[in-house]
């Protein structure tokens, strides 16, 4: 082999690489937004349902009372 082709072979090599590493950043980058993403939608969530929760009591208290 000549010293064009080992070249060659070189950078086709190096470009794999870059683009190996390129495409696991850009997936780690992905999985860090969705954990993100699910983290809020589990907070929206819980707090929706304490909500949920303290208006329900609210209304048994009051009809509680009501009844009494």
């Amino acid at each position: 082999m000549d010293t064009v082709s080992l070249a060659g072979v070189a950078l086709l090599i190096a470009f794999v690489a870059v683009f190996a590493v390129v495409v696991v950043s850009y997936m780690s980058s992905l999985v860090k937004n969705a954990y993100q993403i699910k983290i809020e939608i589990r907070s929206e969530m819980e707090d929706g349902l304490r909500r949920m929760s303290d208006d329900s009591e609210k209304w048994v208290r009051m009809t509680k009372r009501d009844l009494l």
